[in-house]
């Protein structure tokens, strides 16, 4: 979880506030997200604990429950059976003293803690911060997850230090233990721990500093993924830190070998692989309790650059949608992909078009009511252009440079931070086909570029809305677009 100066949204709120007034103005936000997980009210950021159990994906999230800025930090908590419908859920674990930061949960189903029962408990591990130190904390639950208590003997793992954070924990089989990874974030590295018991720890190993070192490392995870056509398997080690983007936060991968001790990184330690491409994605984890080839992400959708001023109506922040990640083989290495956790085939097509012109297209979008929430498939063999009709388009794909390119800058009416109204050129090292699916949802959109080869996550001020999406391009192919409204 992101605390780097805790003055930062003070500032932001003092010096970088939006055109929009305080609550956000209806023509730049677009309501409540249809899909993606938003609190019911005031400020989130990282999601936390995220863990199936009993048939319900267990979302926690930092939150501050009496306003709409970084603050009073505690976990939030939601429930879904479908990853899509989000049930609210009572605050699980408040601040007392101690601000309740980014960790995990387990389901401790042999009672190894002897906080449970027969049938065990959940147990979530937290960073506590007290008084410009961060610990390692515990508290349990022995009813799903609806209430929680916070262990007594708490902390579990103090190092005394100011920046010690965010701890991933998960059970080893091999040698039938836990092992948590946790942020060093100013030295570029993750330590290793392991305890048969979740309360006793022992130092193992450090990793780092490898890839991109530009920015603070933190809410790690690590987990076990099958490659892809192949009878074999890897680690996953993933990071928060300094983005693809120069001074924009993200989050990087390592692919390599862990043997319970150690984490090696396959790769040179230079080369920085990255989860996502756009500047709104931030704090990814996975759930735990979960099979090793059915590992699903889930990160904040915003930007530590200006979380704390972007419009809002009532919360602030939201959740990228899950995504299914797989490891494949290319001629460079070991590379994830992402598969959104949501089947486009069970909403009927409003518009399925194949080899139309962007005139006959645009015609058909123009007819189409006012939503917000909508996916877009095409194939673009040659270039591709989208916008809002008013202004130069947000979003272009050039096949004969191999560029996309996201730009926020044509329209700073809602927002005008400089890292928001900013124009972004990836720049695609792959052959690549110009097979694109976006996903619009209020003020979000998130593109899945050659099934899951790359992904780029953006907030949108103002949202873009059907019935004024605007294409254009050569070559244009299998358009199809969906309502995703649900009730």
């Amino acid at each position: 979880m992101v605390k780097q100066q805790l003055i930062l949204c003070v500032l932001l709120q003092l010096t970088l506030l939006p055109r929009c007034s305080a609550g956000g103005s209806p023509s730049c936000f677009a309501g409540r997200p249809f899909y993606h997980f938003a609190p019911p009210q005031n400020w989130t950021n990282d999601p936390n604990g995220l863990i199936l159990f009993q048939h319900q994906y267990h979302l926690f999230y930092q939150h501050n429950p009496f306003a709409n800025e970084w603050g009073h930090m505690s976990w939030g908590h939601a429930v879904s059976r479908d990853l899509l419908h989000w049930q609210h859920l009572p605050l699980a674990i408040a601040e007392d003293s101690v601000m309740i930061f980014s960790g995990s949960a387990v389901y401790d189903s042999l009672n190894t803690s002897g906080l449970g029962g027969d049938e065990g408990a959940l147990v979530a591990i937290y960073t506590g911060h007290k008084s410009g130190r961060q610990a390692q904390y515990l508290a349990f639950s022995i009813d799903g997850g609806m209430t929680w208590e916070k262990y007594r003997g708490n902390p579990v793992l103090d190092r005394e230090l100011t920046d010690f954070r965010d701890p991933k924990v998960f059970w080893y089989e091999p040698q039938h233990q836990w092992i948590m990874v946790v942020a060093l974030p100013t030295q570029h590295q993750v330590a290793f721990y392991h305890s048969p018991n979740l309360i006793n720890w022992d130092f193992l190993s450090t990793f780092g500093p490898e890839g991109n070192t530009g920015g603070l490392w933190e809410c790690p995870d690590l987990f076990e993924m099958p490659i892809a056509g192949r009878d074999d398997h890897r680690w996953v080690l993933i990071v928060s830190s300094a983005g693809p983007h120069q001074g924009q936060n993200g989050n990087q991968y390592f692919v390599g070998q862990f043997d319970g001790t150690t984490f090696v990184n396959d790769h040179s330690a230079e080369l920085a692989l990255y989860l996502d491409y756009g500047r709104d994605f931030y704090a990814a984890q996975t759930f735990n309790n979960i099979s090793i080839d059915r590992r699903i992400l889930v990160a904040w959708m915003s930007n530590w650059n200006y979380a704390g001023a972007t419009p809002e109506q009532g919360f602030r922040g939201r959740m990228t949608m899950p995504r299914l990640l797989r490891l494949y083989p290319d001629d460079r290495g070991l590379r994830l992909r992402h598969e959104p956790m949501m089947d486009l085939s069970s909403f009927p097509p409003l518009i399925a078009l194949d080899g139309a012109s962007a005139e006959e297209i645009n015609a058909q979008l123009s007819l189409l009511p006012a939503e917000t929430a909508y996916s877009l498939e095409v194939d673009a063999a040659a270039s591709l252009n989208l916008s809002d009709g008013a202004h130069s388009p947000f979003f272009s794909y050039r096949n004969n440079e191999q560029n996309l390119i996201f730009n926020r800058s044509n329209d700073a009416s809602c927002f005008s931070h400089r890292d928001y109204a900013a124009a972004d050129t990836l720049h695609l090292e792959d052959v690549f086909t110009g097979k694109f699916t976006l996903f619009f949802d209020s003020n979000s959109v998130e593109i899945f570029c050659d099934d899951g080869v790359c992904v780029l996550s953006y907030l949108l001020f103002p949202g873009i809305s059907l019935n004024n999406l605007k294409m254009s391009g050569k070559s244009l192919r299998n358009v199809t677009i969906r309502s995703l409204h649900r009730p």
